[in-house]
């Protein structure tokens, strides 16, 4: 009997180790979960296509393909964060969009972060829209001068030229970039703007002459002369962009009427533009409102204050910036001369002889207290088409 015991204990005895060896065992086995397992990429594809890429544009939808993504809470794209949608994390692919928003800073990589903190760089770049240019804020702008490029997508702007010159950067927005013209700069030289998006070249040209109509900077002559101008008044002085320059400026200017008091200054000319396809050229001028003009919710719109400008007797568009809901509550000054830009197309001209331009400015309805405004260099350009 005492062997039997003897042999029974040493069986448990035998059992127990087996138990604590198998446990350790087991034990060695388990991962190590302080940190997690670093995930990795291998490719990334457009969930639409399945082909690899290495760039992709704002708002698009990839799968980030690789091993260990199960444990990825954050996806990054440059300095933005993505959304995430935990349903589309597994362990081999995770599906987002890249944010459709412009990052502060540009590092061409995605970087993927772990609930436990590891993070995973892969190169990647995100494609910027390409700049859009629309217009200078001053075409005749003098070299030295300051100006702004207009457009949309202006980010991380590292260029401007006017023709082959480099001008100086002062700032840059996402809509406009303040530049100083380069000495020695070409009227009709075209704008090129290189941004991280890519290059674009302006379809408008600086300084563009086109067909020219008029600049104040001759003296008045008979009428049917170019240097006509019957009741515009013009001065050459500090406001001036470019030698003379036609005026509507005064104080306690009462509202008019046609045929008795408006407040008028009035151009008629003779032309020899002839038989020219006008449907898709631009009247261009400059214009100075040194004081607002103001939008009256009180009276309907043909009665504010305007520019009524009228070619070949009859087809009238009227200059009316206040009725913009940009100018609405502040109304209309600008910053300086600021170019106006009007589709011929607005008079309705197609192919046509241009024999006669008129000015006529007038408040009608609406009293001024003060008025201010400036104008000259009114010419009609075309386009330029941009290169495929």
């Amino acid at each position: 009997m005492k062997n039997r015991n003897i042999f029974k204990s040493a069986v448990a005895g035998i059992v127990v180790l087996l138990i604590l060896i198998a446990g350790v065992g087991l034990n060695s086995c388990k991962k190590e979960t302080t940190g997690g397992v670093m995930p990795s990429i291998t490719n990334i594809r457009v969930v639409q296509k399945d082909s690899t890429i290495t760039a992709g544009a704002f708002g698009l939808t990839i799968a980030l393909i690789g091993q260990n993504l199960e444990d990825v809470q954050e996806v990054w794209f440059n300095d933005l964060k993505a959304a995430l949608n935990p349903n589309f994390v597994t362990s081999t692919n995770i599906i987002c969009a890249i944010p459709n928003k412009l990052p502060s800073l540009i590092t061409n990589k995605v970087k993927l972060v772990t609930k436990g903190g590891l993070e995973y760089l892969a190169d990647f770049k995100v494609i910027l829209p390409k700049p859009v240019i629309n217009s200078l804020y001053n075409e005749m702008a003098e070299p030295g001068s300051i100006t702004k490029v207009l457009g949309s997508a202006l980010y991380f702007i590292s260029e401007v030229k006017f023709g082959n010159l480099p001008a100086t950067i002062l700032e840059a927005k996402d809509t406009e970039i303040s530049v100083t013209v380069p000495a020695g700069a070409v009227a009709g030289s075209l704008i090129t703007v290189t941004g991280e998006g890519g290059t674009v070249v302006s379809t408008f040209k600086y300084k563009d002459a086109g067909l020219w109509l008029f600049d104040f900077d001759k003296p008045a002559t008979g009428w049917g002369s170019v240097s006509c101008w019957g009741g515009m008044k013009m001065r050459t002085d500090a406001e001036s962009i470019n030698k003379a320059y036609g005026y509507i400026e005064g104080t306690d200017l009462p509202p008019s009427s046609w045929n008795n008091d408006w407040v008028t200054s009035t151009c008629w000319f003779d032309y020899g533009y002839n038989n020219v396809d006008f449907s898709k050229k631009v009247l261009k001028f400059e214009v100075k409102a040194k004081i607002p003009w103001v939008w009256s919710d009180a009276i309907v719109s043909a009665d504010q204050a305007g520019l009524l400008i009228t070619i070949n007797g009859g087809k009238t568009y009227t200059f009316m910036p206040q009725e913009l809901l940009a100018y609405r509550t502040t109304g209309f000054t600008t910053n300086g001369w600021m170019t106006v830009s009007i589709p011929m197309s607005s008079f309705g001209i197609g192919v046509a002889t241009i024999n006669d331009f008129q000015l006529v400015f007038k408040t009608n309805k609406q009293v001024y207290s003060k008025f201010a405004t400036y104008i000259d260099n009114f010419r009609i350009c075309t386009p330029v088409v941009p290169a495929p």
